[in-house]
């Protein structure tokens, strides 16, 4: 079972806490060397399917977690450009620039002022539509990894029927 948690910490230290679960995804999951598994199955005169089936849907959970640990990752960096701006270089500043214009469906406005505060910044971004979807989407990929699970059993239950 998978779990969403948050915690504060110092703006220098979100890298570590992102790296540290980069590195943990890194150590239990080899996409390369799933993938390379389910072609050496299948590629033999007689592949085992059934067994290919099952990496198949080890590698889509392996995927979906990923998917939301990049996701996840793009929201903390967001995080900090943002409670740094202020203090942002112009380089910084006009990378910021460009990727808001990149993505200007989901533009979110900061304040101008350094007299707000992120809480202010956060009440402003729950109230936009941008926000709004994000929630959604995070059900929809809640929803997904239920889906896949769901699945995984199926297809489980398949192989001991034919097993059986």
């Amino acid at each position: 079972m998978r779990i969403r948690y948050s915690f504060t910490t110092d703006l220098e230290d979100a890298f570590s806490a992102v790296e540290f679960h980069m590195n943990k995804y890194a150590k239990r999951n080899s996409l390369d060397s799933s993938i390379k598994a389910i072609i050496e199955k299948i590629k033999v005169e007689d592949p085992d399917l059934l067994e290919a089936l099952e990496d198949i849907d080890a590698l889509r959970e392996d995927l979906a977690k990923l998917d939301m640990l990049l996701a996840e990752t793009t929201e903390i960096f967001k995080a900090c450009v943002s409670a740094t701006l202020p203090e942002a270089a112009d380089k910084e500043k006009e990378l910021l620039v460009e990727e808001q214009e990149n993505t200007a469906a989901h533009e979110v406005k900061l304040p101008e002022s350094t007299g707000w505060t992120i809480d202010d910044t956060r009440e402003q971004l729950k109230k936009s539509k941008e926000y709004r979807e994000l929630q959604k989407g995070l059900a929809q990929i809640g929803e997904f990894a239920q889906n896949l699970n769901r699945m995984r059993k199926q297809d489980a239950e398949k192989i001991e029927k034919l097993q059986g």
